[in-house]
C-alpha cells in the first residue's frame, strides 16, 4: 500500500513538470511563429461620398419649378372638392352653389383628362424648350417681323428712349400704310430701308438748323441792330 504523502509529492513533481513545458513552449524563441490566417486588407484612400445639396446653401442656383398643365389641373380640382366639403358641412347652404361646383368639378376632371394627352404633353415639351435661352432666341425671331431685333432699352438715356419710340411709331404707320395699298411683306421691307433713311436725312437736317439758331442767338450781339 502506497504511502498517500508519497502520492502527493508524485502528482507535485507532475505537476510542476507540466508547466515547464508550458513555459517553454509559449517563451521559445526559436519556434516558427503561427501564420495569421486572417485575410490582410490594403488601406485606400476614401473617394469621398456624395452628399445630397444643402437647401439653404445661397451659393447652389436651382431652376424653379415649373408646373405642368397636369399639375394645375389637380391643384385646382382639390380645391374644389375642398369647397364643395365644406360648403355641404355649413347648415342652410345654397344648393344653387352646390351645383356651380360640381359643374366646375366636370370640367376640372376634363381638364385633367386632356393634360394626360400626348397633345398636350407635345406642347409642354415645346413650351419648356422656349424657355432656353436657345428656344427663346428661336421663338422670338420666328415672331418678329423686321430684320433687326428690338433695341435693348435699359441701356438707353431718356433721349434715346424717346428716339426709339418715335421710330418705332413711325415704322407701325408706315408699314399699315403700305400694307393698305396692297404691297408685298419682301416690298415693305424694301422701301422701309428708303423711307427710314430718309426720315434719318431729315432729322439730321432739322437739328442742325436748330443748333445753328442756337448759337446765333448765344452771342452777345444778338438782336442789336
Amino acid at each position: 500500500m502506497r504511502n498517500p504523502a508519497e502520492s502527493q509529492d508524485e502528482d507535485s513533481a507532475f505537476d510542476a513538470d507540466i508547466m515547464r513545458q508550458l513555459a517553454a513552449i509559449g517563451t521559445d524563441e526559436d519556434a516558427d511563429p503561427v501564420p495569421d490566417a486572417r485575410p490582410k486588407v490594403t488601406p485606400r484612400a476614401s473617394a469621398g461620398r456624395f452628399q445630397d445639396p444643402d437647401f439653404d446653401d445661397p451659393d447652389i442656383t436651382r431652376a424653379p419649378i415649373r408646373p405642368t398643365r397636369y399639375d394645375k389641373a389637380v391643384v385646382k380640382r382639390r380645391t374644389l372638392e375642398a369647397e364643395r366639403e365644406a360648403l355641404t358641412q355649413t347648415l342652410g347652404y345654397d344648393p344653387r352653389t352646390l351645383l356651380v361646383l360640381d359643374e366646375a368639378l366636370k370640367h376640372a376632371e376634363g381638364a385633367i383628362k386632356q393634360a394626360q394627352s400626348d397633345l398636350t404633353r407635345k406642347r409642354e415639351s415645346i413650351d419648356e424648350y422656349r424657355t432656353t435661352p436657345e428656344g427663346k432666341s428661336k421663338y422670338n425671331a420666328k415672331r418678329r417681323k423686321r430684320d433687326r431685333p428690338n433695341a435693348d432699352r435699359k441701356r438707353m438715356t431718356p433721349e434715346e428712349a424717346k428716339t426709339n419710340d418715335d421710330n418705332r411709331a413711325w415704322e407701325r404707320q408706315t408699314r399699315l400704310r403700305m400694307a393698305a395699298k396692297g404691297l408685298s411683306e419682301a416690298e415693305i421691307q424694301a422701301k422701309l430701308i428708303v423711307a427710314f433713311a430718309a426720315l434719318q436725312e431729315k432729322r439730321a437736317k432739322k437739328a442742325q438748323a436748330i443748333a445753328e439758331a442756337d448759337a446765333m442767338t448765344s452771342q452777345p450781339t444778338f438782336g442789336m441792330f
